[in-house]
């Protein structure tokens, strides 16, 4: 379930600290500023490609080595990558009119076959591209032996800890990939420099400055992520949500808002130190909200979706789900299995933050890929409209609804009409009486579903948070 704001409204009193950071800014970085960069421009024809070929260095099997790029292009377009260093490859590509990114780290095992990336369209097109590099790449982070791994004094446990932590660093690529020893790029085609611009954000931590997009495409995000999601009608926050020109001095004035530091700095020197200090009631409570939405809509409809269906089909809802994705990731395309490694993650499709239960219109994905989505509606994760088609064909939901990111509408009034049950039966069980950290998780789950309301397209009177307070008045419960 998406972050809620003012939660401390429904607190007795805010936990005590439990997380510092630890982390400096770094001395030449100024992290709401901006500046622009030019890019090569390439027109290609339509049955013509551009072949973008890496040529990686010499390195250790104990090294890591990769290749990045950005690209933008004015037509659909489509990329082919010939990658046998590597089974699994980053690519964002966001469509038409876009900056998007291809790219991939891992360590060295004495295959450096060069990498292509073909780029190809069914009209004739024009591509820009920037920051095009491959190399050996060498980071304190990468380093077993750095501090933030030492915490596990055991080598094999800290080995364990360390792989865990770098299991996933391709998703971070362009950016993670800080270059020792440059590799070589070339073309197929002639370029000039032209381009389209390119926006670069300047990173707290690193000093880095690192492509973004703004305006329409703010949450298509390259190197930083953003600081508020769709819950927000509009980040509110002048450190989050403005940027400043470096050259005309001009404030931008952000939707979503950008992190201050740069994916790469994010993750190690701000979520890894953060996350070892995490009470447990902390990391447990996201996902007892989302196991409560999931427990009140299957009492509220008296049944569970995965119950009903096999009752309804005599099928197995995972089974049926692999079958329908031909057993493959929707979104990375990698083959998954029903059981041992890589196996099939069942994902919502529509969000159970917005009352969406699991069912048959649920999506196949990996567990990377599930994780990556979380609770994002289709239209902000699946950034192609083609892949909505191909989606909306696959489950039956109308390309419509997936593009609207609007709560189950019926849920909702069904939950409204039996208010009654909801106050006097479902939030009266013990564990969403217990105040942890000084929270009460009837009150939280109340916000919750006011956010729901506001998401909604339909006008409704009814708080859910206002009636509670209202039932807590008549008990005479008094919650600070």
């Amino acid at each position: 379930m998406p972050k809620l704001s003012n939660k401390s409204e429904f607190s007795l009193k805010r936990r005590p600290t439990t997380r510092r950071s630890g982390f400096k800014s770094h001395p030449d970085s100024i992290s709401n500023l901006i500046k622009y960069a030019g890019s090569k421009k390439f027109v290609i024809q339509k049955n013509e490609n551009l072949i973008v070929k890496f040529k990686l260095p010499k390195s250790n099997n104990s090294s890591f080595v990769g290749y990045g790029i950005y690209f933008w292009c004015n037509k659909e377009i489509n990329s082919e990558i010939e990658n046998e260093n590597e089974e699994k490859d980053n690519v964002e590509n966001y469509g038409k009119n876009v900056w998007s990114k291809i790219g991939s780290i891992w360590k060295t095992n004495n295959i450096l076959s060069d990498i292509k990336i073909i780029f190809s369209s069914k009209e004739n097109f024009e591509i820009s591209i920037y920051g095009e590099n491959c190399g050996t790449i060498e980071h304190d982070f990468l380093d077993i032996n750095n501090n933030l791994y030492k915490v596990k004094e055991n080598f094999k446990e800290r080995e364990i800890y360390y792989n865990r932590q770098i299991r996933n660093l391709r998703e971070l690529t362009p950016e993670v990939n800080f270059y020792k020893e440059n590799g070589q790029v070339s073309f197929n085609k002639k370029f000039d420099l032209s381009g389209n611009k390119i926006v670069l954000k300047n990173c707290r931590v690193c000093a880095r400055f690192l492509p973004v997009n703004l305006g329409d495409y703010e949450r298509c995000t390259l190197s930083f992520s953003n600081h508020c999601g769709e819950v927000k009608k509009k980040c509110n926050c002048p450190t989050f949500g403005t940027l400043k020109d470096e050259k005309d001095n001009i404030l931008f004035d952000l939707r979503f808002g950008f992190q201050l530091e740069c994916r790469f700095c994010k993750k190690f020197t701000v979520n890894l130190p953060h996350n070892r200090q995490r009470t447990t009631s902390q990391l447990k409570e996201d996902g007892q909200r989302r196991r409560h939405f999931e427990l009140l809509l299957t009492e509220l409809y008296k049944s569970s979706p995965l119950l009903s269906y096999r009752k309804k089909t005599g099928n197995e809802l995972t089974n049926d789900i692999y079958d329908k994705f031909n057993g493959n990731c929707f979104n990375c395309s990698q083959k998954l299995s029903l059981k041992g490694e890589n196996i099939l993650h069942l994902d919502h499709t529509r969000p159970i933050s917005l009352l969406w239960q699991l069912d048959g219109t649920a999506t196949a994905l990996c567990k990377d890929c599930n994780t990556k989505k979380r609770d994002k509606y289709p239209i902000h994760f699946y950034k192609k409209i083609e892949k909505l088609n191909k989606l909306s064909e696959i489950t039956g939901i109308s390309l419509e609804e997936l593009k609207n990111p609007s709560p189950n509408e019926i849920a909702l009034d069904h939950l409204i009409e039996k208010k009654d049950w909801f106050f006097n039966n479902f939030l009266k069980k013990p564990e969403l009486q217990k105040i942890k950290q000084g929270k009460r998780s009837d009150q939280l789950i109340c916000k919750a579903l006011d956010k729901v309301i506001k998401k909604s397209t339909k006008k409704r009177s009814f708080s859910f948070v206002e009636y509670l307070n209202s039932v807590f008045e008549k008990e005479g419960i008094d919650v600070g």
